[in-house]
């Protein structure tokens, strides 16, 4: 068999892990279609001599240095789902390219924001609207910043990004708040906006202001929207029988990005909330070593067993 380990991704997560192998020698497909969760930001933070690049340059820098390894290989195709074979094997089905085997799968294929039907949103997304603090707030301290959320969260979100601004305006769109809650909010003197959210008006992306459904306008400079998520593929997850990690229904990973099954490992935002370029690339990195551990240890097997 050619292929040693296929990776599914091949972002941050999935190009560490390919980088690690590639220097050890192995044979190894990423397949990948080239959609990443940060495509439509303009900036990245929080990563050390790349903060403040933008992370479509950062991509590309990282499949340029790759492609130096002559073992490693690019596909660009879809991964329909991942199948374990009887002889410990995994099969990968793609749309284009039919089915590959190999002895180790890395699951780097991140996760999903599902985009908000509010017209405006997805084309601040990633930049004015934002989900994470640590990635973006920084550039809105002490500016406003909207809260678009309701629910149980709402509060410690609130505990969050206060640590940047103290201008808030909650904009509950419609949904439901705990009373306590909402008695310790209005303790902080931050306004709540019940009514439903009819557009958040723009400027190539920078928000201007929020129209909720009476007309009424609220100037921002900023959005922290947490809008729900998945994992980009749960087909994959249910033919191999993956356990998933609550309360965010992620692929369930031990400190080394080990699955429940044998020789599948899973990096990046497909076995972490904690959505960092950074940490995405540590945890392929983690996978890269010991997938290569594994191998290393079967080959020797097999080795003594022929010898």
């Amino acid at each position: 068999m050619d292929t040693q380990v296929i990776i599914v991704g091949g972002s941050y997560a999935g190009l560490s892990a390919a980088l690690m192998l590639g220097r050890a020698l192995k044979k190894v497909v990423i397949i990948d279609k080239g959609v990443r969760r940060n495509i439509q930001a303009h900036e990245s933070h929080s990563y050390l001599t790349r903060d403040g690049e933008n992370p479509n340059e950062i991509a590309r820098i990282a499949r340029e240095e790759v492609r130096k390894y002559k073992t490693v290989s690019f596909l660009d195709d879809l991964v329909t789902t991942v199948k374990q074979n009887e002889n410990k094997t995994f099969s990968v089905l793609t749309e284009k390219n039919g089915t590959l085997t190999a002895y180790k799968v890395v699951l780097a294929y991140g996760v999903k924001d599902e985009m908000l039907p509010i017209p405006g949103y997805t084309d601040c997304w990633g930049n004015t609207v934002f989900t994470c603090p640590y990635c973006h707030a920084y550039e809105f301290a002490q500016k406003t910043i909207g809260v678009l959320l309701s629910g149980d969260m709402l509060l410690s979100m609130i505990k969050l990004i206060l640590q940047w601004s103290t201008s808030l305006v909650v904009f509950l769109n419609g949904g439901t708040i705990n009373q306590e809650h909402e008695n310790i909010i209005s303790k902080l003197k931050i306004p709540i906006v019940r009514e439903s959210v009819k557009e958040i008006a723009h400027q190539n992306g920078k928000v201007k202001h929020v129209v909720i459904g009476n007309g009424k306008t609220h100037d921002v400079d900023a959005i922290l929207a947490v809008a729900p998520f998945h994992l980009n593929n749960s087909q994959i997850v249910t033919d191999l029988g993956l356990a998933l990690s609550e309360p965010f229904k992620l692929i369930n990973v031990d400190a080394f990005g080990k699955t429940n099954i044998k020789g599948v490992f899973a990096a990046g935002d497909c076995a972490t909330f904690v959505a960092q370029m950074s940490v995405a690339s540590a945890l392929g990195a983690t996978v890269g070593v010991i997938a290569h551990k594994e191998l290393v240890e079967e080959e020797f097997a097999e080795l003594i067993q022929n010898v």
